[in-house]
């Protein structure tokens, strides 16, 4: 943690400024010309910012206001004094005192949710991450204190860490395109949108003190970014993800009850970014990506995907039609990406040698660590899947999965991401399941071509009708 009140940035900065950046474009190799930007910026960076650690309190609320800190410390006090006396009536007063604090943080609480809800308007997105916080998950990103591996429970910290690298690593006529050269503005745009509170990559680069020098370091960064266009090549620092287990809930001995949080380098999401654009521009000028895709693309989303699955669902109903769907949920969607086709994908698309050499490097040598209480696990190779937590990977995801919808035959399809629903309707309730039987056969074959497997346990089949009916189906839908 730095502590940022007795920093200098006026300091940091004249020297970030003083670091003779052209000299980037005198070094050809990748690998230099990102260790020199690298290793300046860190050791301006580490002369007035010098990392240290510091043990924090619980995360703080926003709602909880200094009268009901009184009144806690008055419940305590009162809490205090009935165990000192023992008496009957100081009990009750603490009750009292206790039953009003507990009223008052209710009262509180829900007052400033209510407030946030009311921001939100129309945005999805804050009316969501309003609703995660208050579900209030004991979610946790420290390591358990034990863990099951094999038939043996170990409590080394050492030994933990490493099992969950390796559990995580576990993975069950053509248009053209080339890279364009990035703009040095583009780049001082996404620096100076940076979130400065999220976590820097393994590299430790700081998301706050890039954005703090955005103005001096979005130069040397563009010729740094562009040198990656030319040799096709990207550092292999931004080819490390740093992942953090989260506790999902469940067994705390179980690697299975938590989630991998992947971190990756600051400046490789920035780069990302711009590559990003590059290419959604060109697929979305070209109609690339399948009509029934909502995931990931401007001007679509989980609303209307849901309205376009609706109305037909609503419109047979109307006609009084049968309509049944099945609901398909990918397992672990994005881990078992084979980069051979997918750059198959990418060829067949018109995307150029060096386009095609630039990803296949990209995905070459990856590594990730898993990172917790201050202690890192080895790095383990990562030989198939998107990056998880990158700018890329659910775009090129979604490249990857576009031509199974061919296969859905005589019924609908409707993608979100790796989200499917398969439907079908009409007359006859039969003709209705066999018609979507036959379709759910070779969405499963197509989608076992690109090596992706059902999440069987959340592949649910759905019948929709007015009035209900009972039926009794005797396929393997």
């Amino acid at each position: 943690m730095v502590e940022l009140l007795q920093i200098n940035f006026i300091s940091f900065l004249i020297d970030l400024a003083g670091v003779s950046w052209k000299d980037i474009d005198l070094i050809p190799s990748v690998e230099d010309a990102w260790i020199f930007v690298l290793n300046a910026f860190l050791t301006i960076l580490n002369k007035h910012a010098p990392f240290k650690k510091f043990r924090t309190r619980n995360r703080y609320s926003p709602w909880f206001s200094p009268d009901l800190t009184a009144l806690n410390q008055h419940k305590n006090i009162i809490w205090r004094s009935a165990l000192a006396s023992n008496s009957p009536g100081d009990m009750q007063l603490f009750r009292e005192a206790r039953n009003h604090y507990t009223q008052a943080v209710r009262k509180a609480k829900a007052s400033f949710f209510k407030q946030k809800f009311a921001s939100c308007n129309t945005n999805s997105k804050k009316f969501w991450d309003t609703v995660k916080s208050m579900e209030n998950k004991n979610t946790s990103s420290q390591l358990p204190t034990a863990m099951k591996i094999g038939n043996t429970v170990t409590t080394d910290k050492s030994t933990i860490i490493e099992n969950f690298n390796k559990h995580f690593s576990t993975r069950p006529s053509l248009l053209h395109f080339s890279f364009s050269q990035i703009r040095s503005a583009d780049v001082l745009k996404e620096l100076q949108n940076l979130d400065p509170y999220k976590s820097a990559g393994l590299d430790n680069l700081d998301p706050f003190f890039l954005k703090l020098s955005a103005e001096i370091f979005a130069t040397p960064i563009t010729s740094l970014f562009n040198l990656y266009f030319v040799s096709s090549k990207i550092p292999k620092d931004w080819k490390a993800a740093a992942v953090i287990p989260l506790f999902k809930g469940g067994d705390t001995l179980d690697p299975n009850c938590y989630r991998p949080i992947s971190i990756l380098p600051c400046l490789s999401k920035v780069f990302e970014c711009q590559v990003n654009k590059q290419i959604t521009d060109h697929f979305e000028s070209h109609h690339t990506f399948s009509a029934m895709q909502s995931g990931f693309r401007a001007g679509h989303g989980c609303t209307s995907a849901t309205l376009k699955v609706l109305n037909d669902i609503l419109t047979a109903i109307d006609k009084k039609h049968y309509c049944a769907a099945v609901f398909i949920d990918l397992a672990k969607a994005f881990d078992p990406v084979n980069h051979h086709i997918l750059i198959g994908r990418l060829d067949s698309l018109g995307f150029s040698n060096d386009c095609l050499a630039w990803f296949t490097n990209y995905f070459s040598d990856r590594v990730h660590c898993v990172k917790s209480e201050g202690l890192l696990s080895g790095p383990l190779a990562v030989s198939m899947g998107v990056p998880q937590g990158s700018i890329l990977g659910p775009t090129l995801f979604s490249v990857y999965i576009n031509e199974v919808a061919l296969a859905a035959g005589e019924s609908l399809i409707h993608f979100y991401a790796d989200n499917t629903i398969l439907y079908t309707s009409g007359p006859s309730l039969d003709t209705v399941l066999t018609t979507l039987q036959a379709s759910f056969n070779a969405i499963q074959l197509s989608f076992r071509g690109l090596q992706l497997l059902l999440n069987t346990s959340k592949t649910k089949c759905m019948l929709f009708t007015c009035p209900p009916v009972q039926h009794h189906y005797s396929g393997r839908l």
